[in-house]
């Protein structure tokens, strides 16, 4: 969810290739993406995630943390 709200709107990020990676693999290893375009802040961002599973390994979602990201401007 949004962290930023009082009290934390849901956010769906199911569609994510970052929640993509997780869904499809398991273990616990962090993703590093490559820059997406955050609903939240509107803002270019890195997302940094791991997958939360139970002790057997069944899938419980990806906890994630976005990151601001500015591309360097073309020359």
């Amino acid at each position: 969810g949004d962290s930023d709200a009082v009290p934390p709107r849901p956010i769906d990020a199911s569609d994510r290739p970052y929640f993509i990676h997780h869904v499809d693999r398991p273990g616990r290893e962090l993703y590093i993406s490559t820059p997406v375009w955050s609903r939240v802040s509107n803002q270019w961002a890195v997302v940094l995630s791991r997958r939360v599973q139970s002790a057997d390994g069944t899938f419980h979602g990806v906890v994630a943390a976005g990151f601001g990201h500015q591309p360097h401007p073309r020359q």
